[in-house]
């Protein structure tokens, strides 16, 4: 389970923002579970929903970049309740990264991370995210549904499905460490770096294909991933209970 401390004498204020509450200096996720995962693409491919040329992405082996996805079940937040899906780009800002990062050389202990896309379920975090911070949240349907040793998540768009995603839960779990991560969001020729904390949690890991499945319709999501030309899935994770926070805007970037 994760950790029941992680809050302590954190600041944690309400504010009233054209007439709904909003949290300060960060928002909390106190409860929720999430499952990714990271694929190899043509480096070529992934170059291609980078907004800038001063974010470079990881290239694990020769000629392929990484691309992640997530999904997220929200239980209790700030917000409320709510589900969300991730489609983003591990990166570097400034410089480039050696060839190998992420295999055969250790990813970086704090991230760059920049969110391509970002549907979710509920109207309120979604208005705040784009007015507030950039983020390209949009409205979609994305349900839930578990059976034995598996999650499923699907996403539709007025029907139009978009990306279905599916993971085992019965995976051997390890105890993680406090992570933290800085996404990016560009918006008018700027790249906007907020940050967010993951308490210590359990997870499980797998590099089997056996044990995640995705599949992607003809929403505009589902077409993006289409065209990545996806050429395996790296890695699989799924954590089944976590809490974290996350800041506003921390940093405005040169684009």
């Amino acid at each position: 389970m994760h950790s029941s401390d992680f809050y302590t004498d954190l600041p944690h204020e309400t504010y009233e923002r054209n007439g709904k509450p909003i949290q300060y200096p960060s928002i909390f996720y106190t409860d929720y579970r999430y499952f990714q995962l990271t694929a190899l693409a043509p480096l070529k491919n992934v170059k291609r929903l980078l907004p800038s040329e001063k974010i470079f992405p990881y290239q694990p082996f020769p000629g392929l970049g990484v691309i992640a996805i997530a999904v997220y079940e929200y239980r209790q937040t700030d917000f409320g309740p709510y589900n969300e899906i991730g489609l983003g780009v591990p990166v570097s800002y400034g410089k480039s990264l050696p060839l190998f990062t992420g295999s055969l050389r250790k990813m970086p202990t704090q991230h760059y991370f920049y969110l391509h896309q970002l549907p979710l379920n509920s109207q309120y975090p979604c208005d705040l995210g784009v007015e507030m911070g950039g983020y390209p949240k949009y409205m979609a349907d994305i349900e839930f549904t578990d059976e034995t040793g598996w999650v499923t998540c699907t996403m539709h768009v007025d029907g139009q499905h978009a990306v279905t995603i599916k993971g085992r839960t019965d995976l051997p779990m390890k105890q993680m460490d406090r992570e933290i991560t800085h996404p990016l969001n560009f918006k008018d020729g700027r790249l906007l770096r907020s940050e967010t904390i993951l308490a210590p949690r359990e997870m499980g890991f797998s590099m089997s294909q056996n044990d995640v499945e995705l599949t992607y319709g003809d929403h505009e999501l589902g077409q993006i991933i289409q065209e990545l030309e996806i050429k395996r899935i790296f890695q699989y994770a799924y954590c089944p209970a976590c809490c974290g926070n996350l800041t506003f805007v921390l940093e405005s970037l040169p684009g």
